[in-house]
């Protein structure tokens, strides 16, 4: 069960992968089975994460994109997930990314400084 907890579903996409599998172990070990169904259906459509004056953020415009989709489509999809998903469970994103800035191994995660 631990692998799948904190396989990356998008190992396309190598440069924050290992930031994601010690989210989704937080997110597990935190008890929180929404977030973390919530994190993962992100990282499917391609969300990424980065270090941001050392903490974590998640860089979601970076969705997937359907090329049928116009700018003002894409600026409506990205509001409806920020007031939706975002913005309803910031405490509990804000827990799971400090558990992971606290995790003996950040070290081995701060590879992402400065990545975009």
């Amino acid at each position: 069960m631990e692998l799948f907890v904190s396989s990356d579903p998008r190992p396309d996409l190598p440069a924050d992968s290992k930031v994601w599998q010690a989210v989704f172990q937080e997110a597990w070990v935190e008890e929180f089975p929404y977030l973390w169904s919530l994190l993962r259906a992100m990282r499917c459509y391609g969300c990424r994460l980065r270090w941001v004056r050392g903490s974590l953020k998640l860089d979601w415009e970076r969705y997937e994109e359907d090329p049928k989709e116009t700018a003002t489509q894409k600026e409506e999809r990205l509001k409806r997930i920020r007031e939706n998903l975002l913005v309803p469970n910031k405490e509990w994103l804000a827990e799971v990314f400090k558990a992971v800035k606290e995790r003996p191994d950040r070290k081995d995660l701060d590879g992402l400084r400065g990545s975009r």
